[in-house]
């Protein structure tokens, strides 16, 4: 059986069809946060995903470390400017990337790892959390340090989880015959969708 692969070109393919899609993918690569972003996401191809089966997801379900450790929800969600924060490169973008690289899907601590050492993954979300915790921590009646902590661990933690449960989809749609694709650009793409937003 032959593995696919999905690219950018893929999904433009896809879903650039209309007025809306195009203008949403022009914004999107014109964005000056996204500048280190789009090249990323456009070069990126999925096929690790492609390998994984529901029991290899199952298995990182049953090994992961709970990605919300002990924290409390109302700690977590008390500090706004790391709920609402988006780093450059969505969460989704590196968890692809650890995906990719690893050639397979991580647990939460071989994530936590992933993201501390590989030098792209530390610069697309390790580094950005420190820099954001610490300027939260340090702004005029900003939070603890460990309530920021905690808050940005929630947060990260959450994403961890939602991108488990779109894998765990994927793969087990996959193993059902039905040819279910992800790409991360197809992400990027329904957040700048005016329809997103309603």
């Amino acid at each position: 059986m032959t593995i696919p692969r999905t690219t950018a070109q893929d999904v433009l393919n896809l879903f650039n069809v209309t007025k809306p899609a195009g203008i949403a993918f022009d914004r999107w690569c014109n964005d000056p946060g996204k500048a280190e972003v789009v090249p990323h996401v456009m070069a990126h191809v999925t096929l690790a995903v492609y390998t994984l089966s529901p029991s290899a997801v199952e298995q990182v379900c049953l090994t992961t470390a709970h990605a919300l450790g002990q924290v409390k929800r109302t700690v977590a969600e008390s500090v706004k400017t790391i709920v609402d924060w988006h780093p450059s490169f969505a969460f989704t973008h590196t968890l692809h990337y650890a995906v990719e690289t690893l050639g397979s899907l991580p647990t939460w601590q071989t994530f936590l790892n992933f993201v501390r050492t590989d030098p792209q993954a530390k610069a697309m979300l390790w580094d950005p959390v420190v820099e954001h915790v610490m300027a939260v921590h340090q702004a005029a009646g900003g939070p603890s340090l460990k309530s920021a902590w905690d808050s940005m661990g929630w947060r990260v933690g959450n994403a961890y989880y939602s991108f488990l449960r779109e894998i765990y989809i994927v793969v087990n749609l996959r193993d059902a015959g039905l040819d279910v694709r992800m790409h991360p650009l197809a992400d990027a793409l329904s957040a700048f969708h005016p329809a997103s937003r309603s």
